[in-house]
C-alpha cells in the first residue's frame, strides 16, 4: 500500500483538516506526492511570476492557514513524481521508445485519474471540491482556461 513521505506529510498538515481527511485516502489506493499546501508570500510570487498561479498574494486558497488548496502530484514506482516537464517527457520517451506525444497523454491522463478518485471521494465525504481544470465546476473540460491538473480547492459554504 502506498504511502506518504514525511514530507508530502508536512505540506499537506498545512491544509484544512478536510483536505487531509480526502488525500489520507487517496494514498490508500493511489500513489500520488503532495507538491504544495499552504504558500507565504514569496512561493506565491514565485508561482505567479513563473506562470503557475494566475492570483498574486495574498488572492490564493493556497495563501490561507490552513491551506484551503493542495496540489498533488502522480507517483509511480519506475517513473517517480510526473511533473510532465519536457525534460522528463523527453526520458521517458526514450526510455520506453515511443513519441513524446503519448507520454505527454499518458502523464495527463494519469493525473486525470487521479482528479476522478480524488473529486469522487471528497464528494462522498460530502465535501465540495474544486478541480484544477474545472475551473468553473461545469464538467465541462473543453472551455477550461488554465490547466492546473494537480490542484485542487475546498469550497466552503457561506456563512
Amino acid at each position: 500500500m502506498p504511502q506518504y513521505s514525511r514530507q508530502s506529510l508536512e505540506i499537506l498538515s498545512t491544509c484544512r483538516p478536510e483536505i487531509q481527511t480526502v488525500l489520507k485516502e487517496v494514498i490508500r489506493v493511489i500513489d500520488n506526492t503532495v507538491i504544495w499546501g499552504h504558500r507565504n508570500k514569496q512561493y506565491q510570487d514565485t508561482a505567479f511570476s513563473s506562470g503557475k498561479s494566475k492570483v498574486r498574494w495574498p488572492h490564493s486558497k493556497h495563501n490561507r492557514y490552513p491551506s484551503e488548496a493542495v496540489d498533488i502530484a502522480p507517483y509511480l514506482s519506475g517513473y517517480g513524481t510526473l511533473y510532465g516537464s519536457e525534460a522528463q517527457i523527453n526520458a521517458i520517451a526514450r526510455r520506453e521508445h515511443t513519441s513524446t506525444i503519448i507520454v505527454g497523454r499518458w502523464i495527463r491522463e494519469q493525473y486525470v485519474y487521479l482528479a476522478g478518485y480524488v473529486m469522487g471521494l471528497a464528494g462522498i465525504k460530502g465535501y465540495k471540491f474544486r478541480w484544477g481544470n474545472d475551473w468553473n465546476m461545469d464538467f465541462n473540460l473543453l472551455n477550461n482556461k488554465f490547466d492546473d491538473l494537480g490542484h485542487f480547492e475546498i469550497i466552503l459554504p457561506k456563512e
